[in-house]
């Protein structure tokens, strides 16, 4: 079953890995979470740079699939970066 919608330009997948090495470059080292309930998921990316995990800075995904989830919580995480 074919997932991506047509008006999406890249795979969950290539979203994924091109953020991660985004914000391996810059240093930023993130930890990640998720649960299933059902067909559902939901995810949470932090931050778990030494001095900053207590504050527990991140933003959460959700989706159909794992992968799904995983890059929407990427991407609110790219956003989140680009307002601070």
């Amino acid at each position: 079953m074919n997932r991506i919608k047509p008006y999406k330009e890249q795979s969950p997948s290539f979203t994924i890995n091109k953020i991660r090495s985004i914000l391996l470059e810059i240093g930023i080292f993130v930890t990640e979470k998720f649960k299933q309930n059902g067909d559902f998921y939901s995810c949470r990316i932090e931050i778990a740079n030494d001095g900053l995990e207590k504050y527990h800075i991140g933003t959460n995904g959700k989706g159909v699939s794992l992968e799904f989830a995983f890059a929407s919580a990427y991407a609110e995480f790219m956003e989140m970066e680009l307002l601070i």
